[in-house]
């Protein structure tokens, strides 16, 4: 998590129990593009070092990845993190989520208990601030240009395109490019 979760998070504390598992939704925040939200499970049966959930749905964002990893803190207790972030070139004002879990899986045995745990929430985003940057680099036949800057009290978010000269797109399958961020302060 990154360092001000907590200051900036929205406590939810929504709760949903069936099969015998527990599942709350403690808190999230979101940053017009990115949803963190942390969770907790009881159960009355062992799940495994590491639960496997889904993730869940944002009204207005077609394009998604994200992570989720639940960790185990007691006898048939754990608490998880996830992130859900759009894809797409588009920031929201809201996030209507929702997250319906229709089974848990045990990855260590490979089980799967079914049951009915649907959450749905919304949340504001945070303020931020975009900066537009025409700045751009090449070196050894990729070009970079930075785009623009959005900046939270949370994170930040770099845009910014790859252009890739045809001798090395002729001799490579994939270009991968490795930023070096650094602030006013040499952070």
């Amino acid at each position: 998590m990154y360092y001000n979760y907590k200051q900036f998070s929205n406590k939810i504390n929504l709760t949903k129990e069936s099969n015998g598992i527990k599942i709350t939704v403690n808190d999230a925040v979101f940053d017009g593009k990115t949803v963190t939200l942390t969770y907790s499970i009881e159960s009355e049966q062992d799940l495994g070092e590491h639960v496997g959930t889904t993730l869940p749905k944002i009204e207005g964002m077609n394009a998604l990845g994200g992570s989720d990893r639940t960790t185990k803190i007691d006898t048939n207790k754990y608490v998880g993190i996830l992130t859900v972030s759009n894809l797409e070139d588009k920031t929201l004002d809201i996030a209507n989520i929702k997250w319906n879990i229709d089974s848990i899986r045990n990855p260590d045995n490979h089980t799967e208990i079914k049951g009915d745990w649907n959450f749905d929430f919304s949340l504001n985003a945070v303020d931020s601030t975009m900066q537009l940057s025409d700045s751009s680099s090449e070196r050894n036949g990729v070009k970079v240009n930075i785009e623009k800057i959005s900046v939270n009290p949370m994170s930040f978010i770099v845009y910014y395109d790859q252009i890739v000269s045809e001798n090395i797109s002729n001799k490579w399958d994939g270009v991968d490019v490795e930023l070096e961020i650094k602030d006013d302060l040499g952070n």
